[in-house]
């Protein structure tokens, strides 16, 4: 029987960083039922971005899409899919990432 997969908003995985940081980690990763690599992870994202890179992957892609959606205009189900595919290629390859020092990975 496997688990269910659970989920935690970005400020339950904050809380939980900062439990771990009052109370020991040990303690924590069982009061929650967490693995060291779950909590590692967040810890990282929370470093590297703040709270907003706590949020689920599924979140921070919509709100790319939101974006998109909300700066242009479609003709056509062709056309937004070629608007998509240029914005994620210029929002992974060109755009300044905080976790490069506000440098585009280029």
């Amino acid at each position: 029987m496997s688990k269910a997969r659970r989920s935690f908003s970005a400020s339950e995985k904050l809380s939980i960083i900062n439990e771990a940081d009052q109370f020991g980690v040990t303690q924590t990763f069982r009061k929650h039922n967490l693995s060291h690599s779950v909590f590692r992870r967040w810890k990282e994202n929370f470093n590297v971005g703040g709270v907003s890179n706590l949020q689920s992957y599924t979140k921070r892609r919509n709100n790319v899409q939101r974006e998109v959606v909300e700066r242009f205009e479609f003709e056509s189900i062709y056309h937004a899919q070629m608007i998509f595919n240029r914005y994620y290629e210029w929002y992974n390859n060109h755009r300044k990432h905080g976790y490069l020092g506000r440098k585009s990975p280029e």
